[in-house]
């Protein structure tokens, strides 16, 4: 594909993805088949975009603050990370385990640097949200096939831009951990009363799940492949992977109790064949009003955020945030 075509291609994937039911046959079967490895990189971006038009500029000033208070606190100084010490500790534990079969993010690993780059610049950027545990794995999913700058501009679109980012809070959580389960109900009622006579809820594994887009307890081909789907087809993506996942487990979560159900949906799916699990998301059928349901609660989450006290309108606006954090440095 020439660059032109990249650009025309992810647009449409960014002007369809809200609107399932009208997708178009031939966006729809490209999506079913996968991106093209050299194209996912700039569909990924061109899709998510750059809402904040952030620069390397700004970025680097960012930067800058955090890799201080980085080696502040290597020499003993938690001046620069005062109030944000939970985040460090998350962060610190979450890095080697990012990936674990991958050795670029572990240690001297060639993109272990460029992840704790936008990680600890995403802090600065968004003191109040800080680091959230598993949020290494996006990171680390979008170093795969971007560089560093952009990287930290997908991840800033992911959070507060898409509607992903409703995500990490408690309240629209709850929404779709309930919106779930009323998909778990009808489309598996049988895996549904299992898990429910064991007490199992769909937070139980929904919150890592979807906090990590998957990332987390797929193999590394598959968990691009859903990117892939819930960047072209929205949040209903997300919902649609779970029920597929829990389809191809059935069997195994019936014959088990609540450990085994547990030990089942808390571990990397490694035995999940990629063909079973895409032709498992495909054959569920999700009623119409039940995706507008979910299209109009993130919309106007959406909308919510964006009207939160205007402190993300623009790049610009973030200013006084990255001085008061930098002013502990001083």
């Amino acid at each position: 594909k020439k660059k032109s075509d990249k650009k025309e291609f992810s647009t449409s994937l960014s002007a369809t993805r809200t609107n399932l039911p009208t997708l178009h046959p031939n966006l729809f079967q490209l999506w079913r088949m996968g991106l093209n490895p050299d194209l996912r990189g700039d569909v990924w971006f061109e899709t998510l975009s750059n809402p904040f038009g952030i620069t390397n500029e700004k970025y680097n000033d960012l930067k800058n603050i955090a890799t201080k208070a980085r080696k502040q606190a290597f020499d003993g100084d938690m001046g620069g990370y005062v109030g944000k010490e939970q985040y460090i500790q998350r962060l610190q534990q979450d890095i080697p385990l990012t990936f674990p079969e991958l050795r670029e993010f572990h240690y001297g690993g060639c993109l272990e640097e460029s992840l704790l780059n936008i990680l600890e610049t995403y802090m600065v950027f968004k003191p109040d949200t800080g680091y959230i545990q598993g949020m290494s794995y996006i990171g680390a999913m979008l170093l795969l096939h971007l560089d560093e700058f952009r990287s930290f501009v997908c991840l800033v679109s992911l959070f507060h831009y898409h509607s992903f980012g409703p995500f990490l809070r408690t309240f629209q959580m709850q929404w779709h951990f309930s919106f779930f389960e009323d998909l778990l109900r009808t489309q598996l009622p049988d895996i549904h009363s299992h898990l429910k006579q064991l007490n199992i809820s769909p937070d139980v594994y929904l919150t890592d799940w979807f906090l990590s887009l998957f990332s987390k307890y797929l193999t590394l081909n598959l968990a691009r492949r859903v990117w892939d789907g819930f960047l072209f087809q929205g949040e209903i993506f997300l919902h649609l992977t779970a029920l597929g996942i829990l389809n191809l487990l059935s069997k195994k979560l019936k014959a088990e109790e609540v450990d085994g159900c547990y030990y089942l949906l808390s571990h990397i799916f490694l035995d999940i064949d990629e063909i079973l699990l895409f032709d498992s998301i495909a054959s569920v059928t999700i009623p119409n009003e039940k995706i507008y349901e979910l299209q109009l609660f993130c919309e106007q989450q959406m909308e919510s955020e964006k009207n939160e006290k205007n402190n993300i309108e623009k790049i610009t606006s973030l200013d006084s945030d990255c001085e008061e954090f930098g002013s502990a440095l001083e």
